[in-house]
Parts: structure tokens; C-alpha cells; sequence
């Protein structure tokens, strides 16, 4: 699935603008889709009133039996009946909301058998219903769409226009279902997506001189030389690589098939424009790239050889002993101090148990991951979350349960639902970041190393997301790219970043191929790099003005997850991540807070490349030391945030399609 660590946000069904047709094996996620970054504005003061739909009720109570499609069967067969009947007001009314509401059941329904399914993936019962409301799903998704395309059809449609809001409208009655051509493609991104799954949770192995070797025996001897060591780690990262970058390349040549079939040369750019609707472009990103290069990189490189308060780091590693209720209460107190808002809604969340936060159980084979769902018929969410019993387990829970606040006050039916990735980044990292502010009250003599290891968690993200996008973009631009050319290439595009991330092997990086993400979300990480800037931004704000920042944070929080990037740093002036003069002004304000001296700009400075150019490599060894110790942790997953979609695999859309549909006849 993942490796250990990595924290996971599952995001929610949306017919309309994430979820449609293929059902998911028991075990995939896929990337997250939404509107175009236009719709939104088109969209405000349009949400369905439904007044406040939250249960109230512990998870445990709540129905959790097979959802019986018959209600949502004989809701829209009155509901299509009605329409083609005049003086039916209330009852098109009534009906058209009993669908909206239904619709919201089965969804919840079906979040709820994959937390059953990924507590014990081993559990045959659970994984038999999960794979049935997947299914259950993409059957229903499509006949709701269709049935009220139907009553827009009908003399009620100045009704239905007014409850749904006219780009809702024009969604729906722009909607057509998939070509066959179409299912064909999305079906073989879906076997490819389940046989990576199972490649990847595979032991790798490799014979060596006449001796099998595995990860695990290669940790369990305590009596290997360095060098023996070495060896072996390489030809097993070697091996991974082959398994597991083969099955990426088959992707690739899908995905690319994928993009021409809608007219479009440039797969990144279908991902760019299409799928993920973003604001800003490839051009952007690549001169953001430069930027992070420029700016970014040598503050985090100065921050890991900053002094350290070591017996701060001593007194943060006494946190592996605390239980699960201490982690509960300790957050809940910290978020609590931030917000008295978001310590209420804290609370709710565990009065009403939402949430799995345990450690791998014996006889159980639980999914090592960590998200957040949304449960939209009870108007708020649940967090699941593996514990590694360090204080990477209290950002994980801030970060999950700055998601469930969102969900919390979202009330966007399911059916209409969507989101843009950087956006609800920053709602969950940017609660991370602000509650470092009361890292004593999390980790207590420990707060200030906490603290730290948050803010470079950031800088960790923003470099990764800018190296991954650079590879994904050579990956799917160039037909003809073969493993070795990718193994190559990361290895210069990490050392363009100035940093030994991942290990490298002579002039290649194998253990890239390990990031999950690259497989479920192609081109979705440098959302995860763009939040972080800005939740740095916020987090500067907030050693000036704690309570402005808190107010522009909670503005976001409730201003929904479908706002357009940079019109959301806009609109709550916060800086242009674009714009190079405002990044480095946010760099020098993170110098001055550490007390870091600013570099000297050298005229016609050499490339990077250049000056470690006949460099031993012994010294080079030294002085990337800590970057190196760092990214081997961050390679665990420690500090490296991938949100992945949990939506049906290979389900595209309905807003992407219908843009690119309309692009088709355009053309």
C-alpha cells in the first residue's frame, strides 16, 4: 500500500465531480477530481439547504447493515413521474430533495465499509461489502444524474433550477455517460492500479551469492560489514525499482492514451487543466521550481545544521509512552488554546467516537494508512489513523482533524461536492503548523524540538512536491523514457535541490519508485509543495499576530474546499508563491525568526552541479549528513504529507468530462 508512515487523506465520492462508473478493488484510491477553478464563483449561495444533518450519535450506534438501494430505487421513479405531471410542485420538491439526501446515505455507506475493510483487509465478510456498495455506487451515481436530468427535461424546470442553482444545472444536462472507449481505458488504469497494489505489498527479495535476502533479514543481521550491507540494500532498492517502475511505465502509456483520447498532446496538461482544474500552470510551477531552488532550499538547508536544543529532542522522545487517550487529550487541549471553535468540534468528534487511532493488532492485517472521510448523511467525518508511538503521531491526528473540521462545516451535498487539493492542504497543515504555537502543551519540554521538526516538515514538502512534479512531467511528456533514464534523472533533479533525499547508488536513485502517490495521483504532489508554502506564510503571520492568523485560518477553514488556489491566498492576503520577491521576503522573515544569517548573493554564480564537480566523496558524505539522516526518515514517511483520493478507481469526473467533451466539440 504505502510505506510506513505516510499520511493519507481520503477524500469524498462526488459523483459529479469525483466519483463515476468503475468500481474499486478492495483496496484502491484514485485521484481526487473537481471543478474548474471558474465554477466556484458561479457557484456561491447555490449549496442545497439541508439545515444541520450531524447525527449526534456515537460511530458505533450509527446503521451500519447494507444500504438497501429500494428508497433511492422508488424516489426516483416518483420523482420522474412527477415531473411528466403538472401541479406536482411540492412533490418534484420533496422528491428531488429524497434523492439529494439518499444519495448522501449510500455514499456514507460505503465510506463506512471501507474504515470496516481497512481495520482487516484479511476479514473475508468486510471485504465482500465494501466491494458490494462499490459497486452498489457506481451503479446508483450515474441513475441519479440521469433522473434529474430527466426533471430539468420537464416543465419543472424553473423549480429544480432555483434549488440547485443554474451551473449545477448545466452540469447536469451537459451530462453524458461514458463511451465505451472510454470505460475501456479507465478499466485498464484500474488493473494496473490493483496489480501495483499487490507488487507493492510483495516481499521483495534478491539471490546473492547463493543466499536469499529480504528487507527484514537484511535488518535482523547484526553481523553484516558495511560494505555487505550496502550491497545488499542496493540490489534490493534495485530490484523494488524494477518491480514496481515497470508497472509505472504501463500506467504511463494508459494515462497518455487517456490524454489524446480527449484531444490533448500533453498529459501533464489534461492533469493540469482538467482533472485537477488548477489555477496556475505548468509554466508556473516550473518557474516555481527555480524559485524553491533559489530561496527555499538554502534556508532548509541552514535550518538542519542550525544549534539544536538537544534535551528538547531527548524530552520529545518520552512521547513513545504515551497512550492513545493522552494523545486525545493532549491534542485536544492544543487545538482547544488555538480555537475555541475547533476545540468544541474536537470534542464532538470524540463524545461520538470518529475515529480509529491504534497500532497494527496481532491476526489482523490492517491498512497502514492514514486519512480522513467524509460522512455527508451525518454531517461530519471520521479519522483513521495508524500510531507509530512518536510525535509524529500528534501531527498526523492535527493534520487529519484539521480535515474533519472542514467536513464539519461543509454542507455540500455529495452529489455536487468537490475540492481543490492545495486548498484543503491547507486546512490541515496549516492547523499543524499554527498549533506548533502550543507545542508545550503537546509535547511539554519537548515543545520546541516539536516545533522545529513541523516547520521543516514544510520545507521537506515544498522540495519533494517540486522534485516529484519535475520527474512525473519527464515520465509522461516523453513516450519513449525507459526506467533507467528515470533513475538517472532523479538522482540529478535531487542533486539540483541540493540534497541526498534519497539514497543514491553512483549516478542513480532507485527508492523513489516508493512514494505511492506517483502511482494513485499522477501530477497531484506539487499541490502538497504550493499549501506548504503558504501554511509557512500563515505560520509567519502568526509569531506577529497570533489572532490575525487564527481568524485568516478559520476564514479558510470555513470558506469550503472548492476555492481556487491562489484566489484563496488572495483573497486572505496571503503572499503570491509565484512571485519570487515574496518568497524570498518570506524566507528572510523565517531567517529572522531563527536567528539565521541571510546568504550573500554571488554574481554569476555557479550551478549547483558545477561546484560539487571533483568534490570527494567522503566530504560530501559529511557535509550532507543531516540531510541525509533526514531524508532517510522523511523516506519512511515521517514527514512527507501524500494525500491520496479515496474515490472509485478509474472513475473519472462528471465536471471533467463535460469539459473535456465540450473541448472535443470546440475542436
Amino acid at each position: 500500500m504505502r510505506m510506513r508512515g505516510l499520511k493519507m487523506t481520503v477524500k469524498r465520492l462526488g459523483a459529479l465531480t469525483g466519483a463515476f462508473v468503475l468500481a474499486i478493488s478492495v483496496t484502491s484510491y484514485s485521484a481526487p477530481q473537481r471543478w474548474s477553478s471558474g465554477m466556484y464563483f458561479a457557484l456561491q449561495g447555490t449549496v442545497l439547504p439541508q439545515g444541520d444533518r450531524r447525527a449526534f450519535v456515537p460511530y458505533s450506534q450509527r446503521v451500519h447493515e447494507q444500504y438497501d438501494p429500494a428508497v433511492l430505487e422508488q424516489a426516483m421513479a416518483e420523482f420522474e413521474t412527477a415531473c411528466q405531471t403538472e401541479g406536482q410542485e411540492e412533490a418534484v420538491s420533496r422528491l428531488y430533495d429524497t434523492l439529494i439526501s439518499e444519495y448522501d446515505c449510500l455514499s456514507t455507506r460505503v465510506y463506512m465499509a471501507q474504515i470496516a475493510y481497512d481495520r482487516d483487509i484479511s476479514e473475508p465478510a468486510a471485504a465482500k461489502e465494501q466491494a458490494y456498495t462499490a459497486d452498489l455506487y457506481m451503479e446508483m451515481s450515474e441513475k441519479v444524474v440521469m433522473s434529474i436530468q430527466k426533471g430539468l427535461a420537464s416543465s419543472y424546470h424553473p423549480l429544480l433550477s432555483q434549488k440547485m442553482g443554474e451551473e449545477r444545472v448545466t452540469m447536469v444536462e451537459s451530462y453524458k455517460p461514458y463511451t465505451e472507449a472510454e470505460l475501456e481505458l479507465l478499466k485498464e488504469e484500474d488493473q494496473l492500479i490493483r496489480k501495483y497494489e499487490q507488487l507493492a505489498a510483495s516481499e521483495t527479495s534478491v539471490n546473492i551469492d547463493g543466499e536469499l535476502w529480504t528487507y527484514d533479514r537484511l535488518e535482523d543481521d547484526d553481523f553484516l560489514t558495511s560494505q555487505a550491507y550496502g550491497e545488499i540494500q542496493e540490489a534490493l532498492s534495485k530490484e523494488r525499482n524494477r518491480i514496481l517502475g515497470a508497472c509505472l511505465l504501463e500506467l504511463a502509456d494508459v494515462r497518455r492514451k487517456q490524454a489524446a483520447f480527449y484531444g490533448f498532446d500533453s498529459y501533464s496538461d489534461y492533469m493540469y487543466q482538467l482533472r485537477y482544474g488548477r489555477d496556475y500552470t505548468l509554466q508556473d510551477v516550473s518557474q516555481l521550481c527555480e524559485i524553491v531552488k533559489r530561496e527555499i532550499v538554502p534556508l532548509y538547508n541552514a535550518l538542519c545544521y542550525a544549534d539544536m536544543d538537544y534535551s528538547s529532542y531527548e524530552e520529545l522522545d518520552k512521547l513513545e509512552n504515551r497512550s492513545t487517550k493522552e494523545l486525545l487529550e493532549t491534542t485536544g487541549t492544543a487545538v482547544g488554546s488555538l480555537s475555541g471553535e475547533l476545540g468544541d468540534i474536537f470534542r464532538y468528534m470524540r463524545e461520538n467516537e470518529l475515529y480509529d487511532i491504534q497500532s497494527d493488532e496481532p491476526g489482523k492485517d490492517r491498512v497502514e494508512v492514514d486519512y480522513t472521510v467524509r460522512l455527508p448523511a451525518d454531517g461530519d467525518g471520521y479519522i483513521f489513523l495508524n500510531r507509530e508511538n512518536t510525535f509524529r503521531d500528534y501531527q498526523a491526528l492535527i493534520h487529519e482533524f484539521g480535515h474533519f473540521s472542514a467536513y464539519y462545516y461543509d454542507k455540500t451535498p455529495e452529489l455536487y461536492s468537490g475540492f481543490v487539493v492545495d486548498v484543503m492542504e491547507i486546512q490541515s497543515m496549516g492547523l499543524e503548523l499554527l498549533a506548533t504555537n502550543y507545542a508545550g502543551e503537546l509535547a511539554g519540554e519537548g515543545g520546541p524540538a516539536y516545533a522545529c521538526e513541523t516547520v521543516n516538515d514544510m520545507f521537506y514538502n515544498i522540495i519533494s512536491a517540486c522534485m516529484f512534479n519535475e520527474l512525473e512531467e519527464l515520465l509522461y511528456e516523453n513516450p519513449n523514457v525507459e526506467l533507467e533514464d528515470l533513475n538517472r534523472r532523479f538522482k540529478e533533479i535531487q542533486d539540483s535541490y541540493e540534497g541526498w533525499y534519497y539514497q543514491a547508488y553512483d549516478d542513480v536513485c532507485y527508492d523513489w519508485v516508493e512514494v505511492p502517490h506517483i502511482f494513485y495521483d499522477p501530477m497531484y504532489y506539487i499541490g502538497y509543495g504550493t499549501a506548504s508554502l503558504t501554511v509557512l506564510d500563515l505560520w509567519a503571520l502568526s509569531q506577529k499576530n497570533m489572532e490575525g492568523a487564527v481568524d485568516t485560518y478559520m476564514g479558510i477553514l470555513k470558506g469550503g474546499m472548492e476555492v481556487p488556489y491562489r484566489e484563496t491566498a488572495q483573497r486572505w492576503g496571503l503572499r503570491d508563491i509565484f512571485d519570487e520577491e515574496q518568497v524570498a521576503e518570506l524566507a528572510n522573515e523565517i531567517r529572522d525568526y531563527y536567528g539565521l544569517e541571510t546568504p550573500k548573493k554571488v554574481e554569476n554564480e555557479k550551478p549547483y552541479e558545477d561546484e560539487r564537480a571533483g568534490a570527494d566523496e567522503t566530504d560530501l558524505k559529511e557535509q550532507n549528513h543531516v540531510l541525509i539522516t533526514l531524508g532517510i526518515m522523511l523516506l519512511g514517511g515521517i514527514g512527507a504529507v501524500i494525500v491520496l483520493q479515496l474515490a472509485l478507481v478509474g472513475m473519472g469526473g462528471f465536471i471533467i468530462w463535460l469539459l473535456m467533451k465540450n473541448k472535443n466539440s470546440r475542436n
